[in-house]
């Protein structure tokens, strides 16, 4: 029987949960998402393969969980100070830079999971959609405050907003493909704002 490493058992769950989820990420980053195995993860916390089956169904769970817990956070951060001052043509570009650093920050299990994305199972990939959803959210009320506003071209706010999250998310993906995100991030911003700004913002 494993021993109990808390004043109850509860307590002993929570804390060998929370410390899967550390050595998943630790091993994520230091070796790959593909290259880790179970048995890499439950080796690192000193528990049996059988016992991580205690917490988790496989390595994709715990690879969601730790992105339901951190990517939201992540994205309120670099979202949270966006000048609501600026017209909403500054606030978008401003948030499509912020939004692609992130990106190519690769610290982060945003870029991680944005590799992984592709090969995780329809239900995962939802769970993954969520977490990442306040980008979508904020990119719509900028798109609708702009088309109000006369500022952006056409009235249908949910295709602009769909064509606006597209575009952005291919220039992650590019981001993502490029053997230095950081040193492309630049680069790849502007080209994603040119292409932006050319097709929906009004000509005077």
């Amino acid at each position: 029987m494993p021993r109990i490493r808390a004043s109850t058992i509860e307590e002993h769950k929570s804390l060998t949960r929370r410390e899967i989820l550390d050595a998943a990420a630790a091993l994520f980053f230091a070796q790959g998402y593909e290259e880790t195995s179970l048995s890499d993860i439950a080796a690192y916390v000193g528990i049996g393969r059988t016992t991580f089956y205690d917490y988790f169904g496989d390595k994709e769970e715990v690879l969601v969980e730790l992105v339901e817990e951190s990517v939201p956070k992540l994205i309120d951060k670099f979202l949270g100070d966006l000048p609501s001052e600026l017209s909403a043509r500054d606030r978008l570009a401003e948030m499509t830079i912020r939004s692609l650093m992130f990106v190519a920050d690769e610290t982060n299990l945003g870029t991680l999971v944005m590799r992984e994305v592709p090969k995780l199972g329809p239900e995962a990939q939802r769970r993954v959609g969520i977490a990442h959803s306040r980008i979508g959210d904020e990119i719509r009320i900028i798109c609708s405050e702009a088309v109000a506003g006369g500022e952006f071209v056409g009235d249908d706010v949910d295709h602009l907003a769909d064509f606006v999250t597209n575009v952005v998310l291919w220039a992650a993906r590019s981001l993502i493909k490029a053997e230095d995100p950081k040193q492309e991030v630049h680069e790849v911003a502007e080209a994603t704002l040119r292409l932006l700004f050319d097709g929906i913002c009004r000509r005077a």
